[in-house]
């Protein structure tokens, strides 16, 4: 019976998770959704922040260097700048097997013992890609949203996000939710025009915005074979399976000069990148 306990889990641990490069994708996954994912997600994000960027460009602020009374402007150096965009996506499965018996041939002597093996297997994703904020604007213009656009709209436009989300439902909530681009840019523009600060800051900083979503999850079976001089696998899992999903997104905004990244962004960008690895 050892042996065949012990021949049970193996092939438990041989067929389970953490034997094959897991997919990117939420369970469960579609034969072609690991390649049209990071597409989809890409073309979502690049959609939400040509929205917010087409909506923060058509907003007058308050500028500080202006007196009371003054009319409001539009935030036409924003054009300047750039932001790179780094996902990262990240899946985790594993499967462990714990087998275990006891065995009382009589009242005064007790033999217990047992044996655990697991498999993990980790895959990772990462794709960086670089807008120009005034490329993102015509982007924005070109899906006429314009004549649709509201100042008082909320609501992040699914005009342009519904054509890359064929799979939304078996994909990353990267795609599915509001990402808050547009609070986080109109948030910066709305503090460097001094709108709430009461004093201009620097257009020549950078901003970055992130964010991280993680899912997981975890099963596991425990059968329990009693018998007249003892129990096999008694009180812990026979068998358990778990899988950890992180999607990552950093996006850092900044004005370049003669093509590249102003020093502060550049650095603000690389010490980003830097800190979400090892936060991993």
């Amino acid at each position: 019976m050892h042996r065949q306990l012990l021949a049970f889990a193996t092939t438990l641990l041989a067929t389970g998770c953490g034997t094959y490069a897991p997919h990117l994708q939420s369970f469960p996954p579609t034969p072609d959704g690991n390649v049209d994912l990071a597409y989809n997600i890409i073309a979502s994000i690049k959609c939400e922040l040509s929205v917010a960027v087409g909506r923060t460009l058509g907003t007058k602020f308050k500028s500080a260097s202006e007196s009371d009374g003054s009319p409001l402007i539009y935030p036409d150096w924003l054009r300047d700048w750039v932001v790179s965009i780094s996902v990262t996506l990240d899946a985790t499965e594993d499967s462990k097997a714990s087998p275990s018996a006891a065995w009382s041939p009589n009242p005064i002597f007790n033999l217990a013992g047992g044996f655990s093996g697991q498999t993990k297997a980790t895959r990772k994703y990462t794709q960086n890609i670089t807008y120009k904020i005034d490329e993102l604007e015509e982007f924005f213009a070109s899906y006429h949203l314009y004549t649709n656009f509201s100042a008082d709209d909320t609501v992040v436009s699914e005009s342009c996000k519904n054509d890359h989300s064929s799979n939304k439902k078996r994909g990353s909530i990267l795609i599915t939710t509001d990402l808050k681009f547009y609070d986080a840019i109109e948030s910066y523009v709305r503090t460097a025009m001094g709108d709430l600060a009461g004093k201009t800051a620097k257009k020549s900083e950078a901003f970055k915005h992130e964010i991280s979503f993680e899912t997981i999850m975890n099963a596991n079976i425990n059968p329990r074979w009693t018998f007249s001089d003892g129990t096999i696998n008694g009180t812990q899992s026979l068998f358990s399976v778990g899988r950890t999903k992180k999607h990552q997104l950093l996006a850092v905004f900044g004005p370049t000069k003669d093509g590249e990244l102003v020093p502060s962004a550049r650095d603000l960008l690389i010490a980003s990148r830097i800190a979400s690895s090892l936060n991993e």
